[in-house]
């Protein structure tokens, strides 16, 4: 049985998570902002308004999951992103776009000029119209329901 009280902890807890997802996406930002020069986690804490621990937990779990950051401990340390330009060329199924469109809806479709970037690409993808370079799905406006493949994802807060 749901109670009340557990509905309030779970939405907090999704709160919390979403909180963690747009705080990794502005530090992965930072760092490839500063690229290829280390960045201090004081730095980085400064700019995104946490603690250094924070910064540094967010690392761990960054890493974990297989970001390419490095870290030099030291003078002259600090943290560092590969710097690529571009990645190889990869293949995702409908479902696999799905997921990624859902993550960064979540996230913010404009949090970044990265976000907005690669919800573009796999919205045109999504919707079969071309190459990612060619024409643009509309995008939900403010208080509209949004769908990926049919899927309503929730109404969008702009």
């Amino acid at each position: 049985m749901t109670t009340a009280r557990s509905r309030s902890a779970e939405s907090v807890d999704q709160h919390l998570a979403l909180r963690r997802v747009e705080r990794q996406h502005a530090l992965i930002e930072e760092l490839r902002a500063r690229a290829p020069r280390a960045t201090t986690g004081s730095l980085l804490a400064e700019r995104l308004g946490v603690a250094v621990r924070t910064v540094e937990r967010d690392i761990v779990r960054l890493r974990e999951a297989g970001v390419p950051i490095t870290v030099r401990s030291g003078p002259g340390g600090g943290y560092r992103i590969d710097t690529r330009s571009r990645l190889d060329p990869l293949s995702l199924t409908p479902g696999e776009a799905a997921a990624l469109v859902v993550a960064l809806v979540a996230v913010g479709p404009y949090a970044s000029a990265s976000a907005r970037s690669a919800m573009d690409k796999l919205l045109t993808a999504l919707h079969g119209t071309g190459t990612a370079q060619g024409p643009r799905p509309s995008f939900p406006q403010a208080g509209e329901d949004a769908f990926v493949g049919g899927v309503k994802l929730g109404e969008f807060d702009g």
